[in-house]
């Protein structure tokens, strides 16, 4: 029971941010942004990503690499989120960037 509560606490340090860290991102856009297609490579990827992570955390994880991946695409000028813009949001939040 306590390894399960050590886990459950770790995973909680590693889906809520620190206030340093709140301080570093963007403001989250306004629902006037329009949601941007994904081609089906992209989304396969991001789903595959997604099994890998604990069931606990997988809806954050799901968000943020979601959020990245577009704010990425958006970035880029890009009408669609491809592999690409997947790819460089995993390596950014592997890197700790915040989402």
């Amino acid at each position: 029971m306590q390894e399960f509560c050590n886990a459950l606490f770790d995973a909680l340090l590693d889906i809520l941010p620190l206030g340093t860290d709140m301080d570093k991102v963007d403001p989250t856009p306004s629902k006037l942004h329009v949601q941007l297609p994904w081609m089906d490579e992209a989304k396969a990827l991001l789903d595959r990503m997604l099994e890998q992570q604990p069931v606990l955390v997988r809806i954050c994880a799901a968000k943020r690499m979601r959020d990245r991946a577009e704010r990425n695409a958006r970035r880029a000028g890009a009408a669609t989120v491809t592999v690409d813009h997947v790819v460089s949001s995993r390596t950014a939040l592997a890197d700790g960037e915040p989402a």
